[in-house]
């Protein structure tokens, strides 16, 4: 049975600490996840920031994998079920709800994906990943598009510019963590040949580049991100949910491109920053 209490690491105005957390009600549509590898990306580390909008006393953790301890009314996801997070629930987990970095989390049943196997660290990764495939047919979606231009390079951003080119885009990618060979000069401008990703929080305030481009994709959870359109033009956003059919394959592709951006931390802490790094998998595999 799951403790009454568990650790977590909780949003404290500006900065994470690991506390104590309470054990919590279960929903009709929800369960509760034994939490074996929880991903902290640049999404959590914004959490650690003094402009960050996450309440204090927040679990952050947007992504994570795991197996269904409890299961509540109507979630069709009986106990021992091993699952990861790969679609967006709502509100935000990890940012205006508690999210998975923690002992034990509480998840909408629908945000959750049945792994049918082993649960391995890379699975705390699958987010981003399903993120990355319901980018592309927004993408495919707009004739003319043969140009995309990613900014940021962290998981979901490298995952992303990965499956587009695997899709046959020219791919440009703007950030210091960049695994992918396409890097964008400081001059590169959009034009109607052009999707704009914005995929880090760094790059939030897009103005010119985006405003030009035939459609901004922005990450899920960068709300703040804001466009100055060109006059007598409306740049169309689409802002990906997740599930996209090929992210079990783009997880292995980008380990096998990005894995030693990716680093297995075995306590349950507040990570060092991420420099050079998209990601820290925190081990929670031998924890009760």
């Amino acid at each position: 049975m799951p403790l009454a209490r568990y650790k977590a690491l909780l949003a404290q105005g500006g900065r994470v600490e690991l506390g104590d957390y309470g054990y919590p009600l279960i929903p009709p549509g929800h369960v509760l996840v034994r939490v074996l590898y929880a991903a902290w990306t640049g999404v959590e580390e914004y959490a650690t920031q003094p402009l960050s909008l996450t309440p204090s006393g927040t679990v952050v953790g947007h992504t994570a994998a795991g197996i269904v301890a409890e299961a509540g009314h109507e979630s069709q996801l009986p106990p021992g079920t091993r699952v990861a997070v790969t679609r967006v629930a709502e509100p935000l987990p990890g940012l205006e709800a508690d999210g998975y970095a923690a002992q034990y989390a509480v998840a909408r049943a629908s945000s959750l994906e049945p792994l049918g196997g082993k649960v391995d660290p890379i699975h705390a990764l699958s987010l981003p990943a399903s993120l990355a495939c319901d980018t592309i047919p927004a993408i495919e979606a707009e004739p003319g598009v043969d140009r995309v231009l990613v900014l940021g390079s962290g998981a979901y951003g490298s995952m992303v510019s990965i499956a587009l080119m695997d899709a046959g885009y020219e791919v440009l990618t703007a950030g210091s963590t960049s695994c992918t060979p396409q890097t964008m000069g400081a001059r590169v401008e959009a034009g109607q040949d052009t999707a704009v990703i914005v995929a880090a929080p760094g790059m939030a305030l897009v103005s010119r580049v985006a405003a030009r481009a035939r459609l901004l994709v922005v990450h899920p959870y960068l709300r703040e991100a804001r466009v100055e359109a060109t006059p007598g033009r409306t740049v169309k956003i689409h802002v990906p949910r997740g599930a996209g059919g090929c992210w079990r394959r783009l997880l292995g592709e980008y380990l096998a491109r990005c894995g030693d951006r990716v680093k297995v931390m075995h306590e349950l802490a507040v990570p060092p920053p991420l420099t050079g790094l998209h990601a820290y998998i925190i081990d929670l595999s031998g924890r009760g």
